[in-house]
């Protein structure tokens, strides 16, 4: 092979070398928000979805993935905040009822 051509191979190599590394981050931060997501844990597994999105803006079920969290998210956080007020706890309240905000602007 010649030099010329060695040059070549050796930068489509590194390319697609980058391209899988970025891909499998971004597959990475999807995994684990799936993995979060299963648990419960709504917040981190909006932070690793949006990560994941942010990575790969293309990607539908990324996006699907991440309402549905913001979405879980902001029910839990409103059960927490009507608990709160229920015991009378409206600074509590206040902090979980900003949190719903954050995840559902229209609520």
């Amino acid at each position: 092979m010649s030099r010329g051509r060695r040059h070549v191979a050796r930068a489509i190599a590194a390319v697609l070398l980058a391209v899988a590394v970025s891909g499998c981050a971004t597959s990475r931060n999807y995994r684990k928000g799936e993995e979060l997501s299963r648990e419960g844990d709504w917040d981190t597994a909006v932070a690793y979805y949006t990560k994941a999105l942010q990575d790969n803006p293309d990607r539908p079920d990324y996006k699907i993935s991440l309402e549905r969290a913001m979405l879980k998210a902001a029910q839990a956080h409103m059960a927490a905040a009507r608990e709160f007020d229920r015991k009378g706890d409206v600074e509590n309240a206040l902090v979980e009822y900003r949190k719903v905000l954050e995840y559902e602007p229209n609520a």
